[in-house]
């Protein structure tokens, strides 16, 4: 199971860096599985492309989402 997530942070938003360390989890937490180079490969690829999404649109004065979830098992795309 992959889940990409993205966060908008400001660094002149006082609280934008604590925003980030929250989102945060310790290693025993995280998922146990094997990971593959091409699996990260195809993670890496869509979380790129996420962010020139949103880059884009900052450049555009467009409203840009604050946090983002992909879930590529379930297919699902979340913006809070």
């Amino acid at each position: 199971m992959c889940i990409l997530r993205l966060n908008r942070i400001y660094r002149d938003f006082p609280y934008g860096f604590r925003l980030y360390t929250d989102t945060l989890f310790p290693q025993a937490e995280a998922q146990t599985g094997s990971c593959t180079s091409r699996s990260t490969i195809y993670a890496a690829s869509i979380a790129a492309s996420l962010m020139l999404h949103l880059f884009t649109r900052w450049l555009r004065d467009i409203p840009v989402d604050l946090d983002t979830t992909f879930n590529l098992l379930a297919g699902e795309y979340t913006v809070y």
